[in-house]
């Protein structure tokens, strides 16, 4: 039925709610209810601010360890670097005769058992490595070595030209040794004059 041009039902047909939630459909739509809800946006901004804090002090962890091992490391190579010059110093002063005087290789004769018989001990620099030899035995001393100088110096405190041959070689009476070690920026250095027992 028309009135005033508009369209007016004369009958309603009655509706039945078919949700549980109280919608009115009509009966022949069936409602579908959802299986899973989804997230809302406070969620997601939630778990993604979690997952920063928690990525950032994962990080910061892994960044504190790192700086530990490292600085572990760099005191380590400070102790090798001290405990090698250390021993080449005390066995050196105790040389009764020089072999080899090189610049980067030592070799001579001392009692280091106190038993009047000498041992041959040497010192040499192999790439980043300081090798000590005393017969058969060789052992590493230092690893991370930059620069390691022999001089050698007669009575008079002058240098002497190396290598160092025959007869000149008791003419030594001191030597000085000058060590670096490095790792990543950081660098250490060490120099000793050592005088020689053969020679005071």
């Amino acid at each position: 039925m028309r009135r005033n041009g508009l369209f007016v039902p004369t009958s309603c047909r009655a509706v039945e709610p078919t949700s549980r939630r109280g919608l009115l459909l009509p009966a022949s739509r069936r409602a579908v209810e959802p299986t899973s809800r989804g997230l809302t946006l406070l969620e997601v901004v939630l778990a993604a601010g979690l997952a920063a804090l928690l990525a950032g002090s994962v990080y910061e962890s892994v960044a504190v360890g790192r700086r530990a091992v490292e600085s572990a490391q760099e005191e380590d190579l400070r102790e090798q670097l001290a405990a090698a010059m250390e021993l080449l110093t005390r066995e050196l002063i105790l040389a009764s005769d020089v072999e080899t005087a090189e610049d980067q290789r030592v070799q001579f004769g001392a009692d280091l058992n106190d038993d009047g018989e000498p041992e041959r001990v040497s010192y040499e620099a192999i790439g980043p490595t300081l090798v000590r030899r005393s017969g058969t035995v060789s052992v590493t001393l230092l690893r991370g070595l930059n620069s390691f100088d022999l001089n050698y110096l007669d009575a008079a405190g002058r240098p002497m030209a190396t290598p160092v041959t025959g007869a000149s070689l008791d003419e030594i009476r001191v030597a000085e040794v000058n060590a670096t070690v490095s790792q990543e920026a950081e660098s250490w250095s060490v120099a000793n004059g050592i005088y020689l027992a053969h020679n005071r």
